[in-house]
């Protein structure tokens, strides 16, 4: 799941820099891979943890605190891609392509 979640920074990379229209779209877009990024590395972590850790011990608070991460990474890059979308729309639409 961690290679998934960085295929959003790998295709931004890919792309290049956008032209200046679509700026407003790729801020937030970049955002959203950079939170996505993020989760992929708490993911990361948790695997390597396993399925072992013992309730109570430093890896179980580590592991909590990744779980954590990963929730949090999720909504904040869910809210950059709502906000890339709704960006995206306004272009198309003051530009008729709607």
């Amino acid at each position: 799941m961690a290679d998934s979640l960085r295929i959003c920074g790998r295709t931004l990379t890919r792309l290049g820099a956008p032209s200046q229209r679509l700026q407003p779209v790729y801020q937030p877009a970049r955002q959203e891979c950079a939170a996505y990024d993020h989760v992929a590395q708490c993911l990361e972590t948790v695997a390597a943890l396993g399925d072992t850790v013992t309730a109570g011990s430093p890896e179980e608070r580590k592991m909590s605190q990744r779980m954590d991460c990963v929730s949090a990474g999720m909504r904040d890059g869910g809210v950059a891609m709502a906000s890339a979308m709704n960006k995206s729309t306004e272009i198309r639409t003051a530009s008729g392509d709607m």
